[in-house]
């Protein structure tokens, strides 16, 4: 008894086509469309994406064209004997042997129960012909209307997440720099206590330059010798010790000295105003650490500075004033201090503090 509705008899039946999953099916590009739910309006996409995913699943089927008998091991079973579902009204070929044929019939009566025989080779052939054509249609289809969603479903989840992350990353990452910051900064204010350290190490010695230099000389007697030209009754026993420092080279090595008492090297520095009347051009200055003798060339070079000079280890600054006016002492203990010079900026490079520089870390 037929079960077709009278509207639908006249009809022609769609041609249905078998899958590689083993039962009929008849799709078209409205079915996968509907399927895959794509929204045309949607704007991000990345074509390097979907070329890439294209190009593979074009890979993959070009593999399976090759080789249809892929797709039909799900059809005919793993060994090509279960039994499969026939075509009503098609009729099976001949086996291996040639002899046997086997036929399709459905059974009339209140049992309702069919039979279908073993496939034998041309039908397993069409079979796998029937899978090759289908998968030819279906995965074009698929591919565009499926990857450039993917991809944009891929992309704005990527783009969530990361954001996500981010904002709960971001107090966080404000702690650490704060405490990089935080301890850069310590790192700097331990530097410059050091520094203070090793010039009060400094305090009962000099440097004497433009003295003569000959070999085998005795440094401590030249000392002495200046020292009593410009009236300072100062002996050897008076130094602990006395030697050049530095590199030879064309130009006199300076003498650096170190007294036992620091009342004779206070003595020195205020009357070596008195050199100047001496032949030659000898000069006293105090014995400074590397980084006060380089802030020391940094203040003489300031626009508004009108001369500097150091005092136990620090450097004062006497800015320039009006005509008739006193210029204003600014001391420099550290590089902070240049600040109040009017600096924009340090140059901690020029200083040797590269490696204690504030650090910016903002983007």
């Amino acid at each position: 008894m037929c079960s077709t509705p009278k509207a639908d008899r006249g009809k022609k039946p769609p041609v249905k086509k078998r899958s590689k999953f083993g039962f009929h099916t008849s799709i078209s590009e409205k079915d996968i469309t509907d399927f895959v739910g794509m929204d045309s309006d949607v704007e991000e996409h990345n074509p390097t994406l979907e070329a890439l995913i294209y190009e593979k699943v074009v890979e993959q089927l070009g593999d399976f064209r090759a080789n249809p008998g892929l797709g039909a091991q799900s059809v005919s079973g793993n060994n090509g004997n279960q039994p499969a579902k026939s075509h009503p009204g098609r009729q099976s070929g001949s086996g291996n042997s040639g002899n046997k044929q086997s036929t399709a019939t459905s059974t009339k009566g209140n049992t309702g129960k069919s039979e279908a025989n073993t496939s034998s080779g041309p039908e397993r052939a069409q079979q796998q012909l029937d899978v090759a054509v289908l998968v030819g249609e279906v995965v074009p289809l698929l591919l565009a209307k499926l990857v450039p969603t993917l991809v944009t479903a891929v992309t704005v989840a990527v783009k969530a997440a990361t954001q996500q992350m981010s904002n709960e990353l971001a107090p966080k990452q404000a702690r650490v720099d704060f405490a990089i910051k935080k301890a850069n900064r310590q790192a700097l204010l331990l530097r410059y206590e050091a520094d203070r350290q090793e010039q009060y190490s400094r305090r009962e010695s000099i440097r004497m330059f433009g003295i003569p230099e000959s070999d085998k000389e005795d440094t401590t007697a030249k000392v002495v010798e200046v020292a009593n030209k410009i009236g300072l009754a100062i002996t050897s026993s008076d130094i602990s010790v006395s030697h050049r420092s530095g590199r030879k080279g064309e130009r006199p090595r300076p003498i650096l000295c170190r007294f036992i008492s620091r009342r004779h090297k206070d003595e020195l520095l205020a009357n070596k105003k008195k050199l100047k009347d001496m032949e030659g051009r000898i000069s006293i200055t105090e014995d400074l650490t590397p980084l006060r003798y380089k802030m020391l060339k940094v203040a003489q070079e300031q626009p508004d500075v009108n001369f500097a000079f150091t005092r136990e280890g620090r450097i004062h600054c006497i800015m320039k004033a009006p005509e008739g006016e006193r210029g204003k002492l600014i001391v420099i203990d550290s590089a902070d201090d240049f600040f109040h010079l009017g600096m924009d900026s340090i140059d901690f490079k020029r200083l040797g503090l590269a490696d204690f520089a504030p650090v910016d870390l903002d983007p």
